[in-house]
């Protein structure tokens, strides 16, 4: 970067000594350099949360994330994008400015994933009778602990 930065002072300078005018160059090159700033916001956002990942490493490859309103497996974070594989078996692309300012949860812990559901009862009904029905279909499950 410190050679095209020298190459640009010395095309400047040898303008100057063929008498063009050094300090509108420097505006144009002024213009032009804040207009490819700009121009790259976008992607520099998603560069700089990719190092906001890498240094947090709030989530690792293959676990269960939920990130911008997506909830899956990841399978790989790039320079500019996060992609996650949802139950549905789809690829979701998330680029990192995105995830990295966002909230993300990491469902993936020590063990099992915990599931929460809302179960709803009448109130008439017998309450033992229907806890016992209850832990017996959860105990007839293979995967539930």
């Amino acid at each position: 970067m410190l050679k095209y930065v020298l190459v640009i002072f010395l095309l400047i300078t040898c303008l100057d000594l063929l008498g063009f005018e050094s300090k509108t160059l420097a505006g144009v090159l002024a213009s032009f350099v804040f207009g490819v700033g700009l121009a790259l916001q976008g992607t520099l956002l998603n560069v700089d949360g990719r190092l906001l990942i890498m240094i947090i490493k709030p989530y690792e490859l293959v676990e269960l994330i939920e990130g911008h309103g997506e909830i899956g497996h990841l399978k790989d974070i790039d320079i500019c994008i996060t992609k996650i594989i949802t139950p549905q078996n789809k690829l979701v692309v998330i680029t990192n400015g995105a995830m990295s300012n966002g909230n993300i949860t990491n469902c993936t812990t020590p063990g099992a994933i915990k599931e929460f559901h809302i179960i709803g009862v009448s109130y008439d009904a017998d309450t033992k009778q229907t806890k016992d029905i209850l832990m017996a279909e959860l105990k007839a499950q293979e995967k539930v602990p």
